[in-house]
């Protein structure tokens, strides 16, 4: 008797096959949603974008960390996958680091392990280059999940959200365990479709801008647009921008060749992607502008960074330029116009310059103006009242939220005092009165002015050491002294010779005034200990010739001992064998004539 099939709670029949009829069409329904399930369709491998959107590229390894196992992400990371590209170790520096893992605790249960590659929250960090510092933007909650494609390797899918806004994640793993992450952040595409929203509402054209024939710094130049190959895959264009700037338009149109002297050259530039075809484009443009020394001789090149242009089309059918920039003279708004065939022309109106000459009105009193001796006394006491104020100002000085600044800014308020100070020694001394009479109380009281600026001075260079050094008591600044420490050891890296005042002034970027300065004094220093050892060749060069010349003169003189004695050596021998010849000579003399004595 065979043993009947069992049936489960639903009356679906396991086993063997049914005897009967009726159940043999029943299995034959059923198999299709059994035995023929299609299985979940593997999608395509994700497509990579070459370049425009944020790439992450690198290698994802497993590894054992005590009870725990670590799965590592860590690459380079920039703008575009062809510059990674381009540029795999990041000689160029148009890349920055990446590292993010994932950790899961270790088990000797097989069916509990974990899959490679896992998928799950990845917590890390990636730098960014901001002109040569770098900063560590930390991620927590980073979403990765890999799924197999159809090619054999995986797909990459997630989320995450940093301090630049949200993004979803899309790219690819590897076989041999590289992955290519993309960073797709819909705030700003969304910020993108209301830009172009707003643009496509029709605007009224502004009219040309009038240009000032004088008394404004004006720039006056070409642009153009040159396409270079560059070292990544596409190629990249400079806008340009060169010509002459002088302080008013009507001196670069009565001298274009600058026969006279009166102007200097300029020149701007703004790199953009081989993909942008727009001209002019808006941007921000670094570039430099010479300056006329003083005295005569060699003139100065100052650097600009990050001055802000914008294009506008006028209602003529050229450009409109509005913008922005600073250097060591202050802020300055800039107007202009770029005419069809490239020639634009740049106006600067510096704001500080403006608001100076109001300021000393407003410190003039009637009073202070009767005598030449009572003006000089007006400009000190005008100077010691901005130097009081600044004072004040620094007694109030609260630091910045951000403890990396507070120092630097801290710094730049000393720095403005002493200067404020120095400013006032020097209108002291330029503005000395004349004798009136017999008496000499004038010059007791200038004296004794000058005396207790000069000791203010001496206070303010100490506030300044005592901030940079760490000597005498802290700074009441109420500064972290971790981010003071971080500070001093920020100029020492900065500063590789000795600190003084003047290398505190122009050490570079951001608290310097005059890096250039810097630069040349560092350069006149090199120059200086490069003359000294160039002596110190010479000297030992004279003294290595002496010696040989000694040597020489020495072996000379033993060569000629030698030869002496050997020339007597060989007289005394000649003598010698004479003797001997001649006493021979003697005995056969003597023979003879025995012998014919004999005969005889």
């Amino acid at each position: 008797m065979s043993e009947l099939p069992s049936a489960d709670k639903d009356g679906a029949i396991e086993g063997g096959a049914s005897s009967e009829k009726g159940d043999n069409n029943n299995n034959a329904d059923a198999a299709p949603s059994l035995s023929i399930q299609p299985q979940t369709t593997k999608p395509p491998p994700t497509k990579l974008i070459p370049s425009g959107v944020v790439c992450l590229r690198g290698n994802l390894v497993q590894e054992t960390r005590e009870s725990a196992t670590v799965y590592r992400i860590t690459g380079l990371w920039s703008l575009g996958l062809d510059k990674i590209l381009a540029d795999p170790e990041n000689k160029i520096g148009l890349c920055s680091d990446f590292e993010y893992e994932h950790k899961t605790e270790s088990s000797s249960d097989e069916t509990t392990a974990v899959s490679f590659p896992p998928s799950g929250n990845y917590i890390g960090s990636f730098t960014i280059n901001n002109a040569g510092v770098k900063t560590k933007v930390e991620e927590q909650d980073v979403l990765l999940n890999f799924v197999e494609n159809n090619e054999g390797y995986h797909n990459v899918e997630g989320k995450g959200s940093n301090s630049f806004g949200k993004y979803t994640i899309s790219g690819t793993l590897s076989t041999e365990g590289v992955i290519t992450i993309y960073r797709h952040y819909p705030a700003l595409v969304a910020q993108s479709t209301k830009t172009k929203k707003k643009d496509s509402v029709p605007q009224v054209k502004p009219p040309p801008t009038k240009l000032i024939s004088t008394g404004v710094v004006c720039l006056r130049g070409k642009l153009v647009r040159n396409t270079v190959e560059g070292i990544s895959l596409d190629k990249y264009c400079v806008h340009k921008i060169t010509g002459m700037w002088s302080m008013g338009l009507d001196k670069i149109l009565a001298d274009p060749e600058n026969t006279k002297g009166e102007c200097n050259n300029f020149e701007y530039e703004h790199k953009a992607s081989g993909g942008v075809t727009a001209f002019p484009l808006s941007g921000k443009y670094n570039g430099s502008f010479l300056v006329n020394a003083p005295h005569g001789g060699a003139k100065t090149k100052i650097e600009e960074k990050n001055v802000m242009l914008k294009f506008r089309e006028n209602n003529e059918g050229y450009h409109n330029v509005e913008g922005s920039g600073r250097n060591v003279w202050g802020k300055y708004s800039i107007t202009g116009t770029l005419t069809k065939d490239g020639e634009i022309t740049l106006f600067r109106h510096y704001q500080s310059v403006k608001a100076q000459p109001k300021k000393a009105k407003k410190a003039a009193t009637p009073k202070q103006q009767k005598t030449p001796a009572s003006k000089r006394q007006t400009i000190g006491s005008g100077t010691s009242t901005t130097a009081s104020k600044l004072q004040n100002t620094h007694k109030s000085f609260t630091p910045s939220t951000n403890p990396n600044t507070a120092a630097g800014e801290y710094l730049l308020e000393r720095f403005r005092i002493l200067l404020s100070r120095l400013q006032t020694t020097t209108e002291i001394l330029q503005n000395w009165p004349e004798t009136q009479g017999d008496s000499a109380k004038i010059h007791n009281d200038t004296a004794t002015e000058l005396i207790a600026s000069i000791r203010k001075i001496v206070t303010g260079l100490r506030a300044v050491e005592r901030h940079v050094n760490g000597t005498g008591p802290s700074p009441a600044a109420n500064i972290p002294a971790e981010a003071l420490e971080k500070f001093r050891s920020s100029l020492d890296e900065k500063c590789p010779i000795p600190l003084d005042l003047l290398d505190l002034l122009d050490i570079g970027q951001p608290f310097g005034i005059n890096p250039q300065c810097y630069a040349r004094g560092l350069m006149k220093e090199a120059m200086r200990q490069l003359a000294g050892l160039e002596r110190r060749k010479n000297a030992l060069a004279m003294l290595g010739s002496a010696i040989e010349k000694g040597l020489n003169e020495r072996s000379s003189s033993s060569n000629d001992d030698t030869e002496a004695a050997q020339e007597s050596e060989s007289a005394t021998k000649v003598v010698t064998v004479s003797k001997r010849k001649r006493d021979e000579g003697d005995e056969i003399d003597v023979e003879d004539m025995s012998k014919k004595m004999r005969t005889d």
